[in-house]
């Protein structure tokens, strides 16, 4: 069904105007209110594909860091240690805000449909690798489709409903979000120990193809039809590929910094270099050249969105430590299993995910999302903040209570901070397509440093103990657990002898403490930044 009404713009028209430097909606896409005219029986089969989508780009993120001991091992490559993982983030943060201009000159139907297909190609790379090269560039083809995906599915919820009933189905979508970062790992190490690591990408294929045919026969969105060649002519090609290698750069670069080349090698500093002169050129041209931006400029110029967006990158930057360092806290002090430490940090993800549901609830019914945001930036300053009272003493009093008040916070912040954007651009200027994409990159941005930013801190600490670690064990045992080898050997210290043990954990205790610093400063600049945020309800 189509959903442009006789107020809408035809095609053509639309289509004209990515030359004519107008303003506007890209091709049609019509403002919410009047994007509610779907068939409720198509909708009701299409959201569960969507959601498929979006759980399968997000557990691949999280589902091979079991595997990945396993997967080196086999492979006989430390390269697969870190970029196996790495390649699939990067290009998974890039790629984000390509597609989400592909869908406004192509149309979300047939882009989606093509996001899924790259995704099935770079799983089958995966699972079938025969080297280690063909691995990586497998992860990389599935990261570049994963960003997509993300970035897709939240475009054609935006596009079904408008943005009364989208707070709740966005809240959906962070239900998926957090069901898939919390059972990737239990669910990689299951198939990694019971079967062989490569069904960790083919069991991928089937669900894959499930997805496409729902997709293709009931998603149910407008599809604009632009000929191939006059929508290659409207791509923003200098801005696509210089925030694309910009990205990788200086992604890169922390993700390489200390562990694959050191901080002041000619390498690193290339890389750090050359991404901020693309950044910049990516700003300029944005700004100055390009007709149809891939980053609308507009919403770095307004108060409103551009505290918003500090929030969503601050927000994505806190929550995602909790994911990679608390189960760290609880196998180098707790002595728990991998499997374990995966259990243990469920009261994070189950709690940011009810806590998304009733807040997109509520927002559906009062129509107002910032008393989310401010609550919820204040909790999750709270909960970051106790967690820096975690010491050697392991204690469940301490670990669930400090975990469910900051998964509260966490998840008052999912996904009304998409709802908040969304309503604080101009509809007829603003391509709303470009909006989500933003917000998506902005996000996995944020999760990508999170995890290299927080390892600098704590390798940091740890190295700044290792004069007492080797007073205390010997150089040797001391060099076990010193910067770069204290996260890959934390489940040795259950290994330890008593005293040992106690002197290793208040290492890594300290150390943690610096990086649960760092972390709660960053959720109390999210709440500040949200304070600036204005028109608190839905207005369009």
């Amino acid at each position: 069904m189509d959903l442009l009404t006789d107020k809408g713009l035809d095609k053509t028209r639309g289509f004209n105007r990515m030359y004519s430097g107008e303003e506007e909606p890209l091709l049609g896409h019509r403002i919410d209110e009047e994007c509610t005219s779907v068939s409720r029986r198509n909708v009701f089969i299409t959201l569960p594909a969507l959601f498929l989508a979006l759980f399968l780009a997000a557990i691949d993120a999280t589902v091979v860091a079991p595997a990945l001991p396993t997967i080196a091992d086999y492979f006989q490559s430390q390269v697969a240690y870190i970029w196996v993982g790495s390649g699939y983030l990067l290009t998974h943060a890039a790629c984000g805000p390509l597609w989400g201009k592909f869908s406004d000159i192509w149309g979300r139907k047939v882009v989606i449909l093509v996001a899924v297909c790259i995704f099935f190609v770079g799983s089958l790379l995966c699972g079938t690798a025969t080297n280690v090269e063909m691995l990586i560039a497998g992860r990389v083809t599935q990261g570049s489709a994963a960003g997509g995906l993300i970035v897709l599915v939240n475009i054609c919820i935006s596009d079904l409903f408008d943005l009364k009933e989208r707070g709740f189905y966005l809240a959906l979508t962070g239900i998926v979000w957090a069901l898939a970062s919390g059972t990737g790992p239990l669910i990689g190490g299951a198939i990694a120990d019971n079967l062989s690591w490569r069904w960790i990408w083919f069991i991928n294929l089937p669900l894959c193809g499930l997805t496409f045919f729902v997709l293709l026969f009931f998603l149910d969105v407008d599809d604009v039809g632009v000929p191939l060649l006059e929508g290659l002519k409207a791509v923003d090609w200098v801005g696509s590929i210089t925030i694309l290698a910009s990205t990788v750069m200086l992604l890169a670069s922390l993700e390489l910094g200390g562990v694959t080349f050191p901080r002041s090698s000619p390498e690193l500093i290339g890389l750090i270099v050359g991404g901020l002169v693309l950044l910049g050129m990516f700003f300029l041209n944005e700004s100055k050249f390009a007709k149809q931006p891939v980053v609308p400029m507009s919403l770095f110029q307004k108060k409103s969105t551009a505290a918003l967006l500090l929030v969503v990158l601050l927000h994505g930057l806190t929550y995602t430590a909790s994911q990679y360092y608390l189960p760290l806290y609880f196998q180098a002090v707790g002595g728990a299993s991998a499997l374990g430490s995966g259990l243990l940090v469920l009261p994070t993800a189950l709690t940011q995910t009810f806590t998304a549901i009733f807040s997109g609830l509520l927002v559906r019914v009062i129509g107002s999302y910032m008393e989310f945001i401010w609550c919820g930036m204040a909790i999750m300053t709270i909960g970051y903040g106790l967690f820096i009272d975690l010491s050697e003493d392991f204690s469940m009093l301490k670990i669930v209570p400090f975990q469910i008040i900051a998964g509260i916070g966490i998840g008052m912040g999912l996904q009304t901070t998409l709802v908040a954007l969304q309503s604080n651009i101009d509809p007829r200027r603003d391509s709303m397509a470009a909006t989500t994409a933003t917000f998506s990159f902005v996000r996995n941005l944020g999760c990508c440093i999170s995890v290299a930013l927080g390892g600098i801190i704590f390798q940091n600490g740890m190295k700044n103990q290792k004069d007492d670690l080797v007073m205390a064990l010997g150089p040797e045992l001391a060099n076990k657990f010193s910067a770069e080898w204290a996260t890959p050997n934390a489940i040795l210290v259950a290994t330890l002898p008593w005293a040992e043990r106690m002197i290793v954990k208040a290492a890594y205790v300290v150390s943690l403490k610096e990086m649960w610093v760092f972390y709660t400063c960053c959720a109390g600049i999210a709440f500040m930044a949200s304070l600036l945020v204005g028109k608190p309800h839905i207005t369009h």
